[in-house]
């Protein structure tokens, strides 16, 4: 289709045109320089004072008799030469050379430097000034366009955005244009003169950069017009019908690859920008755009990194099969979820091949999988044997990942390409975007507001005892609703929105991905979708909830997570965690009227010490059933759970992983009451003259729902916050810093003290 190859054409253009070309060189007529003129004038001022100019210029020589003997070395006197729009003589001169000729040589080529450069100057100064006004009146009215075309793009008006970034495009090459019309060798003597070469330079990039990013707008808005004018069935040739999301995406790449090289053609430019060359009232315009670009290649950079990991995702180059699985958050678990039901989905150049769903889901697994291993201690109250639907117990997804692969696999499953999981909360926002599904075999309507209140209702009440196949529903329902998401009507009128969903459900962790791919693995996680435990520079925080016999009780229970840092005078820091949970589930509810019990774990900076725990509930050691005798521990466990202990007076379990000390201990609470642990530690590490600043990265737990954390560090007068982040949400009076935020994402900030 015209509109590809036109995109794709792009990507070889830009680096040819690189460079500016100022067309051919030349000299304007009225500026030629008559050295015959020169010649006549000089030979009759040389005759009288016998100098070395009247016996070169004249052609007498040291040895007459020779020269005239030889007709071959007679000397010939330079015609008048005369250069015009790139004209050449035809014919080459022949000089003799003489006794003395590089004396002489060098004083004529003196000689026309001293009469021809100032001419050559003179005229450079002139054409410049002359074209200088029409070149920064085209160019920064260039920049007025650029800024309304951004304007209109995050307006989402994006046909006029393309029209002013078209606009812009033409001005800064009409501007160019001006420009070309000065000579080439004029340019680069005028960059030798101070001040003068100075706006020229910076003229010439701030032309090349802007008509860079005009054309870079016109290929992004190019990108993102079919998303928003439902015409992506247009996108493919010879397509006339529905086109799925990889196809859409596809088409968007293809133009947001070459908009992503001249962005940092762009930025390239701009490095030869003189902000004292600039004239003052644009000087701020111009400086936020030198400022801010880099920043925007950046996160151009980012979003194609996200484009490219999602066309892997679906199959653009090779088939890929996922062990997609399907998290219920309302039954919290430390990846987001328990594990009701999976599917394994092949998918091939974005469409949909096989989806196969369990009726039984995990457990119709369990009965075939070969090896016989204890579960984590804590789960030992609803079962001491551990299956695939409580292997998620690990915080960090790649590992939670592989142990699913593991069960999966060791139960008769095929080897995959990855594991992707999703909470109800996706399905929650992909409905409001593609409407209610009709499941005429359950007489139901599925909608974004009862999903989950009917699938847990089929799932876990009315399903069919005979054939004992409860997740069936979710096996009829999800083939339904991805056909909806990657193609067919809802995607072409909603292909932006469904996007959207995506990229926020990643961001927000209620979809987590992991991939056997190393290169694409790298990309997840450099994107932030990794789910992996991270690496903290000073202090570090991440509350972990696991349900345990608790029902479907999380997606009414609120936490407020309360966080104080407080840095003695001696630069020790204690740190003191409040976890406050509100139920406010109705009593009596068949799926959130019961008590929530959980397993709560703090992962905190390694080598904490922990100084006292209160609020925390024990629970009878009765109720924890015990492994068979053939059964062993797992290797994964012992591997990641290091210097594991339990304290004789709290029974609170402490052990290493992931380079964190973590608590461990009970918090329940019924419908209707709250329930608070405070968890007291001293911090490994402190204030001092070498490590004069904190920092506290507090990481979301995977599909947690209404958290929201109140954080708080004092420090002693005899330190002074010379430097916070963030400036709009930490907030420091005296000698405390204050930060409150929800946590539907990590969350970071910083302080650098001085004495």
């Amino acid at each position: 289709m015209a509109k590809r190859s036109k995109a794709k054409n792009e990507k070889t253009k830009i680096l040819a045109n690189a460079k500016p070309n100022f067309g051919p060189f030349y000299v304007p007529k009225e500026n030629v320089v008559n050295l015959k003129e020169i010649y006549e004038k000089e030979e009759k001022e040389s005759r009288e004072k016998s100098t070395v100019f009247s016996r070169f210029f004249s052609g007498k020589q040291h040895s007459p008799k020779v020269a005239q003997s030889d007709p071959k070395r007679q000397i010939i006197k330079p015609k008048p030469l005369i250069i015009d729009q790139g004209a050449r003589p035809r014919s080459k001169p022949e000089f003799v050379w003489v006794v003395g000729w590089s004396r002489a040589l060098a004083t004529f080529v003196f000689v026309c430097l001293l009469l021809v450069a100032p001419l050559y100057l003179f005229i450079f100064f002139g054409q410049i000034n002359e074209v200088k006004g029409k070149v920064l009146g085209v160019s920064f009215q260039a920049y007025d366009y650029l800024q309304q075309a951004q304007e209109n793009a995050q307006n989402l008006n994006i046909d006029q955005a393309q029209t002013d970034f078209n606009k812009a495009a033409d001005s800064f090459a009409s501007a160019r244009s001006e420009m070309g019309e000065v000579n080439s060798l004029l340019l680069k003597l005028g960059e030798l003169v101070p001040v003068q070469g100075s706006k020229v330079k910076t003229g010439t990039a701030l032309l090349q950069a802007g008509q860079a990013l005009s054309e870079a707008g016109s290929d992004i808005a190019a990108a993102i017009a079919p998303l928003l004018n439902n015409d992506l069935s247009l996108l493919i040739e010879d397509k006339q019908q529905d086109t799925n999301l990889a196809e859409t995406l596809i088409y968007s790449y293809d133009y947001l690859e070459p908009a992503l090289l001249k962005i940092k053609l762009a930025n390239q430019y701009l490095k030869d920008v003189d902000p004292k060359a600039i004239p003052e009232e644009y000087r701020e315009k111009i400086g936020l755009v030198t400022n801010t670009l880099p920043q925007i290649e950046k996160s151009f950079t980012e979003v194609m990194n996200i484009l490219d990991v999602l066309l892997n995702m679906l199959g653009k180059e090779h088939p890929q099969r996922y062990l997609v699985l399907f998290q219920n958050n309302h039954e919290i678990r430390p990846t987001g979820g328990f594990i009701g039901s999976f599917a394994l989905v092949d998918i091939a150049q974005g469409e949909i091949q096989t989806v196969e769903v369990p009726g039984g889901g995990p457990y119709e697994i369990n009965t075939y999988l070969k090896e016989k291993v204890i579960a984590p201690e804590p789960l030992h109250l609803v079962n001491p044997h551990w299956f695939m639907q409580d292997a998620n117990w690990f915080p960090d997804w790649p590992e939670s990942a592989d142990k699913i692969m593991w069960f999966y696999e060791n139960s008769g499953g095929p080897t995959v390409d990855g594991v992707m999981t999703f909470t109800p909360t996706v399905l929650e926002n992909l409905l409001k975007i593609t409407g209610p599904i009709a499941m005429p075999e359950y007489e139901v309507i599925v909608d974004a507001d009862n999903i989950v209140d009917i699938t847990q209702n089929i799932v876990e009440v009315e399903y069919d005892k005979e054939t004992n196949t409860p997740k069936k529903f979710i096996a009829d329902l999800f083939p339904v609703l991805l056909d909806r998401v990657f193609s067919g009507e809802a995607l072409a009128e909603n292909a932006l929105d469904i996007l959207k969903v995506f990229h926020q459900s990643l961001n927000e962790k209620f979809i987590l991905l992991n991939f056997q791919n190393q290169e694409m693995q790298e990309k997840v996680i450099e994107l932030g979708w990794g789910g992996e435990v991270k690496d903290a520079p000073s202090d570090y925080l991440m509350v972990i909830n696991t349900n345990v016999a608790g029902g479907k009780t999380d997606g009414v229970i609120d936490e407020i997570i309360e966080h104080q840092a407080e840095i003695k005078d001696d630069g020790s820091i204690i740190d003191t965690v409040t976890i406050n949970r509100i139920h406010r589930g109705q009593e009596g509810d068949l799926f959130s009227g019961v008590t929530n019990v959980d397993y709560l774990r703090l992962y905190v900076p390694q080598g904490s010490e922990l100084l006292e725990i209160e609020g925390y509930q024990k629970i009878d050691p009765w109720r924890f059933q015990m492994p068979e005798a053939d059964y062993q521990s797992d290797a994964d466990l012992r591997r990641l759970e290091t210097n594991s202990y339990i304290d004789d007076k709290t029974k609170t379990r402490i052990s290493d992983q992931f380079g964190k000390t973590v608590f461990g201990n009970w918090l329940a609470v019924d419908p209707g009451q709250s329930a608070t642990m405070t968890i007291t530690y001293k911090l490994p590490f402190t204030i001092d003259e070498r490590t004069d600043r904190y920092s506290l990265l507090m990481q979301k737990q995977p599909g947690s729902l209404g958290s929201f954390v109140i954080s708080q560090v004092s420090f002693p007068d005899i330190y002074r916050a010379i430097w916070s982040y963030p400036d709009n949400t930490l907030q420091i009076s005296g000698n405390k810093a204050n930060f409150e935020h929800d946590l539907a994402t990590d969350q970071f900030y910083g302080l650098i003290f001085k004495q």
